[in-house]
């Protein structure tokens, strides 16, 4: 068993709900994510990145979200 998962579960920055900071990243950065509250109450407040695609994909996405003004 490996503790490793392919997927990154971040706070939402600016304490907005997850499904609308989900929109907001989708909007101003082109980035689609999973909004925490899908998966449960206590995933309210974070947001889900995968890290399933290519090395290249992960760095622009990073990019992207560092220029998003909550981060």
């Amino acid at each position: 068993n490996s503790p490793a998962t392919l997927y990154l579960w971040v706070r939402v920055p600016d304490g907005s709900p997850s499904t609308t900071f989900a929109e907001k990243l989708l909007d101003t950065a082109g980035l689609l994510v999973a909004p925490g509250c899908g998966f449960g109450g206590h995933g309210e407040g974070y947001f889900r990145l995968s890290v399933t695609c290519p090395t290249e994909k992960v760095e622009l996405a990073c990019e992207r979200l560092s220029e998003v003004r909550a981060f």
